[in-house]
């Protein structure tokens, strides 16, 4: 679970898996994420279409077979790489 190890990392994370948000529409969860100011974390490429809008992070991972230790390494890397010394929110719609 992605969300849960961003969380022990001390991060400020949603997770709408299990809640009564889950099954929210694309376009409801790209409005919440926008107005709490969040990054949103998904394996869902349909939020691509949402990329050139402006907005507080989309990071859309895209893998053969999304495993938890890949899905970590790859929001590290893009933590550490691409927005250095900075701490986020984070809504993750990743399974």
């Amino acid at each position: 679970m992605a969300a849960q190890e961003l969380l022990s990392l001390g991060h400020d994370v949603m997770d709408i898996r299990g809640t009564e948000q889950k099954g929210t529409t694309d376009k409801d969860l790209w409005k919440i994420v926008q107005k709490e100011k969040r990054l949103l974390i998904t394996t869902d490429k349909g939020f691509v279409q949402n990329r050139y809008e402006k907005h507080h992070g989309l990071l859309i991972i895209r893998l053969k077979q999304p495993t938890f230790l890949h899905q970590v390494r790859t929001s590290d890397h893009f933590r550490e790489v691409l927005l250095p010394n900075k701490r986020h929110s984070a809504t993750s719609q990743t399974e």
